[in-house]
């Protein structure tokens, strides 16, 4: 299995930046009609569960708490035998700060690149820190 981390900007404005975090995994997934306790403390979906993984059922109504404070939305979709995706969406105030150095950028000799991983996570990001750097990045 893996667990993948992926932070996204969805919307921006002058003053402003709409990001969105997802955490997924390929585990075992949670029934639908367990997915409304999970954000409710002391809650496990499976007591079973929390013996062979752990956790003490705080951890979501914590995450729920630290995005409603933020003003933010918190959700899961799930199906079991799948793994599921957590998120948060969040509005944060831009700020502007100095710039130390400019962004890296790959010698251009270097920058048409070969990307060959069995793994397709790991395959988009090493592509997309390449592609970030200016690299021609061709992924297999």
């Amino acid at each position: 299995g893996e667990v993948e981390v992926r932070a996204e900007l969805k919307s921006e404005t002058a003053t402003h930046l709409v990001l969105k975090v997802c955490v997924r995994d390929t585990g075992i997934g949670i029934p639908q009609e367990a997915q409304s306790k999970l954000f409710s403390r002391f809650t496990q979906v499976d007591s079973s569960t929390t013996r062979n993984y752990g956790g003490s059922g705080l951890g979501l109504a914590i995450s729920k708490q630290l995005v409603k404070l933020m003003s933010g939305t918190i959700g899961v979709t799930s199906t079991p035998g799948s793994g599921s995706t957590f998120w948060f969406s969040i509005t944060l105030e831009r700020v502007k700060l100095p710039c130390s150095e400019a962004r890296q950028q790959l010698p251009s000799d270097m920058r048409p690149m070969l990307v060959v991983s069995w793994n397709s996570s790991t395959r988009n990001m090493l592509t997309g820190y390449l592609e970030a750097w200016g690299a021609e990045v061709s992924a297999a």
